[in-house]
């Protein structure tokens, strides 16, 4: 008996398992199955009330674990992030992505069409004299970003260098993608969002997906727009604007989308300790429920009474630091 897995449709393995849990009658099938089951799971057979629960379990329990294998090596990622050296990208001529000839209006066709739109973005925005907040949304597939890493390299290359400039980027991100897109995603961001120059946002409210939109607007200099059906990107039309009017049209767009996000999170880097400080006297102040991730134990529920033992003895260098705490 072989398990395959891959269906990401939770709907079709609940529907798989009550097809053969109905089927799986006789007392030599049952024996097979949890025999199988007993030789390739961790599964405590004695804890599944019925064969379609036992069944159901078996198929998840590897894309569980995988799924929380990643979600693990994704939070350690960022509870030990470091700067280091980006990968090498390919080279590239800003003044060849920047044609001089750029119309107010061009067309880009297909995924390498939309790539080839967000260089000529990234270099106008990178050539701009002033800094400027980049507007940025798509709930459109990100196939055109992960795809190919050679273009990945070079788009965080670039958007690298555009925040090193000065620019800040303000953010819609779209979280109910799939797991394994959101999650590749997730990781391209994590350095730059670690620079404390983007604001992330979120849409709060469950779509469709069936009508997905792009914006990328450098309000001083260029705007992409582009929509597609579905995941539909192959011959998708993107578009690059230069138009003032054009821009300004659809800053009003972003916008009005915005006004109905929410923030998804808020950065902070040491340049930044009088907010982070601020928030934290705000949230401690808040008499809730909390889930605390820290690498040491934490002063929000630290009694007062040790806390004052430690002021005392930091006061007094010559007391004993050793000394065991211990709350009345």
């Amino acid at each position: 008996m072989v398990k395959r897995l891959g269906l990401k449709a939770v709907n079709y393995i609940r529907a798989m398992a009550e097809y053969f849990g109905r089927n799986c009658t006789a007392e030599f099938q049952k024996a097979a199955l949890r025999a199988a089951i007993k030789n390739s799971s961790w599964i405590q057979l004695q804890e599944m009330n019925t064969v379609e629960e036992l069944i159901y379990k078996w198929l998840r329990e590897e894309e569980d674990a995988d799924r929380s294998d990643s979600i693990g090596k994704l939070i350690n990622g960022v509870s030990h992030f470091q700067f280091k050296k980006p990968d090498p990208a390919a080279p590239f001529d800003l003044d060849k992505l920047h044609r001089k000839n750029i119309s107010e209006v061009e067309v880009f066709y297909c995924t390498e069409g939309k790539q080839n739109a967000v260089l000529i973005f990234l270099s106008l925005v990178l050539q701009s004299k002033n800094p400027q907040t980049l507007l940025l949304y798509s709930d459109e597939d990100m196939g055109w970003l992960t795809g190919n890493r050679e273009f990945t390299l070079k788009w965080s290359s670039m958007l690298n260098q555009v925040i090193k400039r000065g620019n800040k980027i303000k953010i819609i991100h779209t979280v109910d993608r799939g797991f394994d897109e959101m999650l590749s995603a997730i990781r391209e961001w994590v350095p730059l969002y670690m620079t404390g120059s983007i604001e992330p946002y979120y849409y709060p409210r469950i779509r469709d997906g069936l009508f997905r939109r792009t914006l990328f607007i450098a309000p001083d200099t260029a705007a992409i727009s582009s929509g597609t059906v579905g995941s539909g990107t192959k011959n998708a039309a993107n578009f690059l604007f230069t138009n003032k009017m054009t821009i300004k049209a659809l800053i009003e767009e972003y916008n009005d989308l915005l006004s109905r996000c929410r923030m998804l999170m808020r950065i902070f880097t040491p340049h930044s300790n009088d907010d982070y400080l601020s928030l934290l006297s705000e949230f401690e102040d808040e008499k809730k429920d909390s889930i605390i991730k820290t690498d040491i134990l934490t002063n929000v529920t630290m009694p007062l009474g040790v806390m004052e033992s430690i002021l005392a003895r930091t006061e007094n260098p010559g007391s004993n630091h050793l000394r065991v705490l211990s709350a009345k």
